[in-house]
Order: structure tokens, then C-alpha cells, then sequence
């Protein structure tokens, strides 16, 4: 019955609770769960967040008006926006100056 209710929720172009049709908002980061957000591992060469000035070591803690508290949330909040979008990221940087920069959003892996 669940996936039923998810395959008619795909072919009715209803995103919402999993479900993302099409691409999806991209930063360009590879991150962690660390407590109080979500913790920046590697950042990719060219990406929105490199242009922002996020770095190895920042802490994701917000995108738009979403607070971001894990790696899953950061996923939610940035899925529901497509490429071409711009929106408000939030982060502390290894001095934990915290920082807020709009980014336009790129297209990423697929996931």
C-alpha cells in the first residue's frame, strides 16, 4: 500500500515527504552529522559553496529559514529547491564566525 501511495504520488507530479521529481538543489559539499548541524568534509571545485566561502571544517547550520541539525536535514531542506535557485545558507566557520551567503543552486549527482 506504501509504495502504491508513493507511485501515485510520482505519477501525479507530487513531491513532498521523500518523494523529488526532477533535479534537485545542488551545494557542492560532502558533509557529516556532527552535533548542531551538519559538518563540512570536502567541498567541491567550482561549486556554490565554494564561490560562498564554505570550507572544510564550517558547520551547516541553516538554509533559508530551515535549521539544519544533520546531514538528512541539510538533504530536505536544499532537495526541495531546484538548480537555478538561490537561497540563504548559514554556516560557522573553524574561528565559529558564523556566516550567511545566498547561493544559486547547481545541478548535482543524482540521488
Amino acid at each position: 500500500n506504501t509504495a502504491l501511495s508513493v507511485v501515485n504520488q510520482i505519477r501525479a507530479g507530487q513531491a513532498g515527504n521523500g518523494v523529488f521529481i526532477g533535479p534537485v538543489g545542488y551545494i557542492g559539499v560532502g558533509i557529516k552529522d556532527q552535533q548542531g548541524g551538519a559538518f563540512v568534509t570536502a567541498v567541491q571545485s567550482g561549486s556554490p559553496a565554494e564561490k560562498a566561502g564554505i570550507t572544510v571544517g564550517s558547520l551547516i547550520t541553516a538554509v533559508g529559514s530551515t535549521s539544519v541539525d544533520s546531514t538528512a536535514t541539510l538533504g530536505n531542506a536544499l532537495h526541495v529547491f531546484k538548480p537555478g535557485a538561490s537561497v540563504a545558507v548559514t554556516w560557522l566557520d573553524a574561528n565559529n564566525s558564523s556566516h550567511t551567503k545566498t547561493l544559486t543552486l547547481t545541478t548535482g549527482p543524482n540521488i
